[in-house]
């Protein structure tokens, strides 16, 4: 069976997520994993020898704690699920194990208060990702959906190798072709990329986000956008062909080591009230046209950074 051809090549993983699942708060034993192959027989028990046909059978006997491994295939999940405990699952390594809303819906909504949802290894979600609350940690993860295509609201997150396209624009709302939608939450995004995208790649409500090494770029707008009261430290970021790298209003940003080239409008355009740092990074080809004056800012700090074939005025714009 695909579980059984897999399951050697993801081996250390599953080890790793066994203890973390083991080492729980109340010291039981944690439950075996429950394996899901859409090629098996009807009739499994979720066992190795015997698994599920569907991730819907999964989610339904999962227990407060549980580890879903996966074999490759297209599976539908639930679009709209609630889930209180520690959920870990395990995708295949060698071919994508894909996930999709269950009722052809454009987006996947899970949630839950007291939810710790660890998703890892070769998984593809074909529809925009939605998670409320609680804590998720998604890596080598692909998503690609409706703008937003990775919603999460009042979460804490940890991203790793993590990318993020959008499909199709949401004709519904305030972000019409956004990638990436962070309200009230915290992020932490080590690697991985959101480019190409119609409107912001990266928008940021009252959130605290640190970025390393991660790739943004948006067509019509700002590959990143900070407002309400935002905390943002980026690192080794790479920002290119964009209206604006970065647009921050009553909010903060600290940004090193990073490469931005190309945007239509100023790389970097601070208003009402915002706190930059902007260090040992390297702009290229800002537009010509724009002057930096002070106005509402409460701090700007440039240091160390190169500009070819521009200048700091016409590449950070403080008004």
């Amino acid at each position: 069976m695909m579980v059984m051809q897999n399951l050697p090549r993801y081996g250390l993983y599953l080890i790793v997520l066994t203890l973390a699942i083991a080492c729980g708060s109340d010291a039981q034993k944690a439950p075996g994993p429950i394996y899901v192959d859409q090629s098996a027989e009807m009739g499994g028990d979720g066992s190795q020898e015997h698994p599920l046909q569907t991730m819907r059978e999964a989610l339904q006997i999962a227990e407060a704690e549980a580890l879903i491994i996966v074999a490759a295939g297209r599976y539908p999940v639930p679009a709209e699920w609630n889930f209180e405990g520690s959920l870990s699952v395990l995708g295949a390594i060698a071919e994508p194990t894909v996930f999709v809303a269950d009722d052809d819906g454009p987006r996947i909504v899970w949630r839950g208060s007291q939810v710790n949802l660890l998703v890892i290894g070769g998984v593809n979600f074909e529809d925009a990702l939605v998670f409320e609350t609680g804590r998720v940690q998604l890596e080598s993860v692909d998503i690609a959906g409706q703008a937003p295509a990775l919603s999460l609201v009042e979460a804490s997150a940890d991203l790793d190798s993590v990318e993020v396209s959008v499909t199709e624009e949401n004709p519904e709302g305030d972000y019409v072709g956004d990638g990436v939608l962070v309200q009230n939450s915290t992020l932490q995004w080590k690697g991985g990329a959101v480019l190409e995208i119609p409107d912001r790649a990266l928008m940021v409500e009252g959130s605290v986000v640190t970025l390393e090494s991660v790739s943004l770029s948006s067509t019509r707008r700002a590959a990143l956008q900070l407002v309400m009261g935002s905390e943002f430290v980026g690192q080794d970021l790479t920002i290119e062909d964009s209206g604006l790298a970065a647009f921050v209003w009553q909010s903060s940003i600290a940004l090193s080591d990073s490469h931005v080239a190309r945007t239509a409008q100023p790389a970097i355009l601070v208003s009402a009230e915002a706190v930059v740092q902007v260090m040992d990074s390297l702009f290229e080809d800002c537009p010509s046209g724009f002057v930096g004056v002070s106005y509402d800012a409460i701090s700007v700090t440039l240091e160390r950074n190169q500009f070819l074939r521009s200048n700091s005025e016409t590449c950070i714009s403080v008004g």
